[in-house]
């Protein structure tokens, strides 16, 4: 039972720690993202490296162009 409460000591310790650690650098308690926000979060990630993958295609047929079609990708 001793270390039960010796554990539990140490986490509530780790704890307050960062939750004080967090309010002293922005002044407002951490809050943990719902799934809506991770979702979204991750939709736009998947928009932004779809449009990266586009505009490197483009930028790789430029260096390729040689006058002809020859080795250039389709852009979708």
């Amino acid at each position: 039972m001793q270390i039960l409460y010796s554990i539990l000591t140490a986490l509530c310790l780790c704890i307050g720690f960062y939750f004080g650690f967090k309010l002293g650098r922005t002044n407002e308690l951490p809050r943990f993202k719902t799934i809506k926000e991770r979702k979204q979060q991750y939709e736009e990630k998947e928009e932004e490296k779809k449009k990266i993958d586009k505009l490197n295609k483009i930028l790789g047929n430029l260096d390729r162009y040689d006058g002809s079609s020859e080795g250039q990708e389709d852009i979708v």
